[in-house]
């Protein structure tokens, strides 16, 4: 079987080393690929496009225009599945844009190359367009390399996300804004937070825009957020020193 990664950036090289352990695989870049694993072959895109799975890797904002770029490479009862970080907008994209002969799925791996060691990593799966036993298929083919499939749908992922997600990355860039100085002293939870920085802030500046831009609950994830905050700073300042006369001794 082969398997085609188009966009090798940090993610792609990753996806395109799981992959290997069943697939042969073969990658395209418009850019410079850098360091690929063994036996993985860099072809041009309309060599790509002939393989048994097409994989999606490149940026959320660039995906309508590599489905454009793809279309007319793709041949009949190819499966195509994207890799991003919200399922409603790529989805939708694909189905605008591929062929009715072509199967598409959603994919989106929970972990990355920060990540990559997790415990039983999950595999977000949505049958956007598919033939029932080619998505049953590919959701063994999960299962093969090791990652635990997790079905759900377009909408289902993104309300989800947006807070597992997508808050985490806000805080995260929140935090990285305020520049904490280490110290001998830090708490355990101090440590947490510089821990969250480092992991959410490898990312690029353009993967945490799109995160937020592309899902369209991600709005109602920051004014929940808001909000929050607003209480608990209206609670600090409203609050009025406790009596404890009852305390002292007579």
């Amino acid at each position: 079987m082969t398997a085609a990664v188009l966009g090798v950036g940090r993610f792609g090289r990753l996806w395109a080393e799981i992959l290997s352990k069943i697939f042969q695989v073969y990658v395209y870049d418009h850019n410079s690929t850098g360091a690929l694993p063994p036996d993985v072959q860099v072809l041009p895109l309309s060599q790509v496009a002939r393989c048994d799975y097409v994989f999606l890797c490149v940026p959320i904002s660039a995906l309508r225009d590599c489905l454009c770029q793809l279309s007319s490479y793709l041949q009949s009862g190819t499966v195509l599945i994207d890799t991003c970080s919200v399922k409603m907008y790529p989805a939708q994209c694909m189905r605008d844009l591929i062929a009715h002969d072509i199967h598409l799925i959603g994919t989106h791996p929970l972990f990355g190359p920060d990540s990559k060691k997790r415990a039983d990593p999950p595999v977000v799966l949505c049958k956007v367009r598919a033939d029932q036993k080619i998505y049953e298929r590919f959701r063994i083919h999960i299962e093969q390399l090791g990652l635990v499939p997790v079905e759900m749908g377009e909408k289902e992922h993104d309300k989800l996300l947006a807070y597992t997600q997508g808050l985490t990355h806000l805080i995260g860039r929140v935090v990285h804004r305020l520049s904490l100085p280490s110290s001998s002293t830090h708490t355990i939870g101090y440590a947490l937070l510089q821990d969250l920085v480092e992991q959410t802030c490898n990312d690029s500046i353009d993967l945490f825009l799109d995160m937020q831009h592309y899902n369209e609950f991600s709005k109602y994830m920051r004014q929940h957020l808001t909000k929050a905050y607003e209480d608990i700073i209206y609670m600090i300042d409203e609050y009025t020193q406790p009596n404890h006369e009852q305390y002292k001794k007579r």
